[in-house]
């Protein structure tokens, strides 16, 4: 408690970022973390995103927290933007959070566990977006969402993409724009059951679109896995040892034991030690030999 109250009691400690690189941006009476998006590194106070575009992604991230992320469209509005957010506010749900987990980590030394609310405009954390659902509508038709922030066609900066499917139900390509939808926003709504396929997290309006819309918000946008370098992809390749090899290997243990023992016994062990080494490498199973293959490259 005592290192919490120390770091929360100096000063500030604020990371700049934008979304591909942390930025080393001089700020007024604080210290500056070097820390990159998405802001996960611990020991921050406030974060800044410096972009010109603010995500669906994005926007997910910063709601999130645990600290306050503001958004500045360029360098020069970083100090303006740490200027405006609640310093003491933050800190002080920061120390009921060090409080909360000392508490459960310690049960018996009799630490009151600390619950602070949740604060209504957590969503507008990201300065100058809409405090809004952002919800754009692709597919066959229109749908009229009241209370929502609609744009038409696919976009990045939406928070739910929905989906329109036809009077027949979803057409033969429909299911390529469904999966490029998904990919590009991560939350998608569907009015009818989708093609398969697709992925698991795609919501289905059964009981109306706003219900489904908030049921895909309490889940975290999805991010396609990233593509595997063609280098790293590893082939099972079968060794194939020829007929020489255990008789190469006979024929050195018979010279060395011709040394301690008469030659005929000398060859006569090589011999066996020939059908033993031939025998086990016939009875070894394929399944075994793919798996050993596959590990040694």
């Amino acid at each position: 408690m005592e290192r919490s109250l120390a770091r929360l009691s100096g000063p500030p400690r604020v990371a700049v970022t934008s979304p591909v690189a942390a930025l080393e941006v001089p700020v007024r009476g604080a210290t500056v973390v070097h820390a990159a998006w998405p802001l996960t590194q611990p020991g921050i106070d406030v974060g800044v995103l410096v972009t010109e575009r603010v995500t669906g992604r994005m926007r997910a991230r910063m709601q999130v927290g645990p600290f306050p992320i503001v958004v500045c469209a360029s360098i020069a509005d970083v100090q303006q933007a740490i200027d405006a957010v609640n310093l003491p506010r933050a800190r002080e749900q920061a120390l009921a959070r060090e409080v909360t987990h000392t508490a459960r980590q310690y049960p018996h030394a009799n630490v009151p566990a600390t619950h602070l609310p949740r604060p209504r405009e957590e969503r507008t954390w990201a300065r100058g977006t809409n405090v809004g659902v952002r919800v754009c509508v692709v597919g066959h038709g229109r749908v009229d969402l009241p209370g929502f922030d609609v744009v038409a066609g696919p976009d990045k900066g939406a928070d739910v993409c929905v989906a329109v499917a036809g009077p027949n139900g979803w057409e033969a390509g429909d299911r390529e724009i469904l999966a490029e939808c998904f990919a590009a926003i991560g939350r998608l709504v569907v009015t009818a059951p989708p093609p398969p396929g697709l992925d698991d997290w795609v919501v289905v309006a059964r009981h109306g679109l706003p219900e489904a819309i908030a049921q895909a918000c309490q889940r975290p946008p999805a991010v396609p896995l990233p593509p595997v370098p063609v280098s790293r992809v590893a082939t099972a390749r079968f060794r194939r040892r020829t007929l020489w090899e255990p008789i190469i290997v006979s024929v050195i243990v018979a010279v060395g034991l011709s040394r301690m023992l008469p030659v005929a016994v000398a060859a006569a062990l090589a011999g066996v030690l020939y059908g033993v080494r031939r025998s086990r490498r016939q009875a070894k199973s394929p399944g075994r030999a793919w798996a050993e293959n596959l590990v040694q490259g």
